[in-house]
């Protein structure tokens, strides 16, 4: 089984995936060294071509700045983490989702993030859609000392969150009219 934990940068997914996985039925994969993200990244791009590919193109159209940072995560860790071993249910704190709402830094149009979506792989069991109000958000952004690592100043962050809360809106939307299973809360509201 598949957990994935989305939402907007700051609000608690790797907080949430701590918890799960303090469980013993509940492991996030581990990615420890270039070669293992490569490997289990390679495994992913060739079971799921046509997304890998999408991805590939939202990167390279869509995103300004920090390219090579862009792609290892984007078509490194965040698919890889799909494909490596684990024994119990899989946390992935950072996945599939996250990469549509994430990696542009321009907004993109609802005709491209359904065209993402409908070909992202239902590989997914639950989605844990982390929602909390902005000032905890801004608390927790200050307590990590930032909201984007890509960023230089408030007013970059500022724009990206927009951008964010933009795709997740219409990812959102996407997830309920294709009746996923989806648990949307902070990590204290839902129950895990």
């Amino acid at each position: 089984m598949i957990i994935e934990i989305f939402g907007l940068p700051a609000v608690g997914k790797t907080t949430c995936a701590d918890i799960l996985c303090a469980k013993d039925e509940y492991e996030r994969p581990v990615l420890n060294t270039k070669f293992v993200i490569l490997q289990y990244a390679l495994i992913f791009w060739f079971k799921y071509p046509i997304f890998t590919f999408k991805i590939f193109l939202l990167i390279a159209k869509h995103s300004k700045g920090r390219m090579y940072t862009k792609f290892v995560n984007g078509l490194g860790v965040r698919l890889a983490r799909y494909t490596v071993p684990v024994v119990g249910t899989r946390v992935i704190d950072e996945g599939l989702l996250q990469n549509i709402m994430n990696l542009s830094d321009e907004p993109l149009s609802k005709k491209e993030i359904e065209s993402l979506f409908y070909s992202m792989p239902k590989i997914t069991d639950i989605y844990f859609h982390i929602v909390v109000p902005r000032s905890t958000q801004e608390e927790y952004a200050r307590k990590r000392g930032r909201v984007f690592s890509r960023t230089k100043s408030k007013e970059e962050d500022e724009q990206l969150l927009n951008v964010s809360a933009l795709h997740e809106k219409i990812l959102s939307k996407l997830l309920k009219e294709s009746n996923y299973n989806v648990h949307t809360g902070s990590c204290e509201t839902i129950k895990i």
